[in-house]
């Protein structure tokens, strides 16, 4: 994966009432610390793809997939997005400046409720924001190839799913809602895991999805030690 050390100077908003004390680091110092995390970097890539067109004036508005992907950078580990928020323009800097009145308009952000339910889009973004949850959710797209194309969920995908549930940032994935939006089949992913993997009948509410967790374990056996040194791993190269 891949992440570009050039991108312009972030940008963002003086708004969230749940945010911390304004950072005193120039926005620069602070992509940088953002880049050197992957889960942050990659919800810093998002949002300068999804929010392109605001950044650069060619519209005055903030789409869904603009406030999505700021949230998710807002949310993104170890409060190192958050810190984009309030960072300074260096002296001088004008483009910076610029783009920081621009995404202003994203004041739906502020509502956010982390509580609530969202989209799966998003939930994907929240997710991909932590690095423990990115790659858990790499794990799982590597082992449940065969339940993606409909076919079977294996032991192994079984496990995936048990380590990615496990995750505090993966919850949302739990019980998000599927809108046509995403970049990936949702609403044929979620029916197949409930009928595959938890043994659920085709017509449940697909928000149910959350509940499934609790039948997981007859597709395999959950190898706690598999589990424990995922991880384990994953943590020390977060490090």
């Amino acid at each position: 994966m891949y992440i570009s050390v050039s991108i312009v100077p972030f940008v963002a908003v003086v708004m969230l009432s749940v945010l911390p004390v304004c950072s005193q680091d120039y926005c620069d110092t602070v992509k940088n610390k953002c880049i050197a995390n992957l889960g942050c970097g990659m919800a810093l890539h998002t949002f300068y793809i999804a929010c392109s067109s605001l950044l650069s004036g060619e519209s005055a508005e903030c789409s869904s997939q603009c406030e999505k992907a700021l949230i998710s950078l807002v949310w993104a580990e170890d409060t190192v997005g958050k810190q984009f928020i309030n960072c300074n323009c260096s002296e001088g800097d004008k483009h910076c400046e610029d783009q920081k009145l621009r995404i202003e308009v994203c004041e739906n952000v502020r509502k956010f409720n982390k509580s609530a339910i969202v989209k799966c889009s998003l939930a994907k973004w929240l997710c991909e924001a932590d690095t423990e949850c990115l790659f858990a959710l790499k794990f799982f797209e590597d082992h449940c190839s065969g339940l993606i194309r409909g076919e079977k969920c294996t032991p192994s995908c079984n496990n995936s799913l048990t380590i990615l549930y496990q995750l505090q940032s993966a919850q949302k994935i739990m019980t998000c809602e599927c809108d046509g939006t995403e970049d990936f089949k949702c609403m044929k992913i979620r029916r197949y895991t409930e009928r595959l993997c938890f043994f659920k009948e085709d017509d449940i509410q697909t928000n149910a999805l959350s509940e499934g967790i609790r039948y997981s374990t007859p597709c395999g056996i959950v190898f706690i030690t598999e589990v424990l040194c995922f991880i384990l791993f994953i943590r020390c190269f977060s490090w």
